[in-house]
């Protein structure tokens, strides 16, 4: 009889201690995650937008001959390359740095070489240019020569048909781009193509579903090395790396800004970041505070080195809307659709 009260109580023992050492594992395991997020934390490094130097630019208008309506600009090493969504032709060529048009090519239709669908121009660190628009399921791959005349590289299916908002080549081989509704990066090999890596932003996104007035929509830039994120109501800007997609850098002003309305009409609501460029040693970025019906307003453009350190910001006597930065030459070539018989073209001044 006293042995089996013994063996109760060791069982009654070994049920205790069990659970106590089950308990010492959970309490590790969640001090090792919350070391790990807080450790996660510690690496994001928050910076102020301040500046402490300011720059006023003056355009130069150079005429335009020719009729179009883009939505896209971009620079090579030679060009100023224009898309028009409307107009005789779809790319044009302007040389550089005094913007006259040199060539013209393409045209709207069924042909083999026709564009079915608008010209969509992928950013890339280099001289190549991507274009879509010839196909739908195609992203094609150009350069040009010095007399501005166009040479295809190769032609590169998609996996799958979706919209791609913000598409950007790194590496020469991976189509980057931004699916807008949900958050979500993807990164396509072309050389495979096949769908490589896929990433969701840990950005919220409110109820109602209306993604053109998510209090945390924005614009993707990026190159081999970072990806930027630039918030449309928040004077907030993200820097990634694009290689793990791990946040690095968050430059914010500290205000709480109200999320927007579905039901205002989008034209009566305040943006912050309207569009940005990565140069080869800058952060461009493009700041309003406005309505968006004001789309002759008075902008302002923010530069940023790469780890989000504030550099400078500029005014402009005419804002750019859409721009190229040409960090070589030392130029802003821009457009804004309130003047839109010209090009526009602002010095830059010298920094670091």
């Amino acid at each position: 009889m006293q042995n089996q009260k013994n063996k109760i109580r060791m069982k009654q023992k070994f049920r205790i201690i069990t659970g106590l050492a089950a308990t010492v594992m959970v309490v590790i395991v969640v001090v090792i995650y919350v070391g790990l997020l807080d450790n996660a934390s510690s690496n994001l490094s928050l910076k102020s937008i301040q500046f402490d130097k300011t720059y006023h630019l003056t355009a130069e208008k150079i005429p335009l001959h020719e009729q179009w309506s883009t939505s896209k600009i971009r620079l090579t090493k030679d060009y100023l390359l224009v898309t028009a969504d409307a107009g005789d032709s779809v790319v044009y060529l302007y040389s550089l740095p005094d913007l006259q048009c040199k060539r013209k090519y393409w045209t709207r239709g069924q042909g083999p070489d026709d564009f079915q669908d608008l010209p969509a121009l992928a950013n890339t660190g280099n001289d190549y240019v991507f274009m879509r628009g010839q196909s739908p399921m195609h992203l094609r791959k150009y350069s040009f020569t010095e007399t501005g005349a166009p040479i295809l590289h190769g032609s590169y299916q998609f996996p799958l048909y979706e919209p791609q908002n913000d598409m950007h080549v790194i590496q020469d081989s991976i189509l980057l781009y931004y699916m807008i509704d949900k958050f979500i990066v993807k990164k396509i090999n072309l050389y495979q193509g096949v769908l490589q890596e896929e990433y969701q932003l840990d950005l919220k996104k409110e109820s109602h579903g209306q993604s053109w007035f998510y209090s945390n929509k924005g614009r993707v830039r990026a190159n081999d090395s970072l990806l930027i994120y630039v918030y449309n109501f928040k004077h907030q800007i993200d820097i990634y790396d694009c290689h793990t997609m791990q946040l690095k850098h968050r430059l914010t002003d500290g205000h709480t800004y109200t999320p927007p309305n579905p039901a205002d009409d989008f034209l009566k609501v305040t943006s912050q970041y309207l569009y940005a460029e990565l140069g080869q040693r800058f952060i461009y970025a493009l700041y309003s505070g406005q309505s968006n019906d004001n789309i002759g307003a008075s902008y302002t453009m923010e530069v940023f080195d790469f780890s989000g350190n504030p550099i400078a910001k500029y005014s402009f006597d005419i804002s750019p809307y859409l721009f190229a930065i040409d960090e070589v030459r030392g130029y802003i070539y821009a457009y804004n659709p309130v003047y839109e018989d010209y090009l526009l073209k602002y010095k830059l001044p010298e920094l670091m």
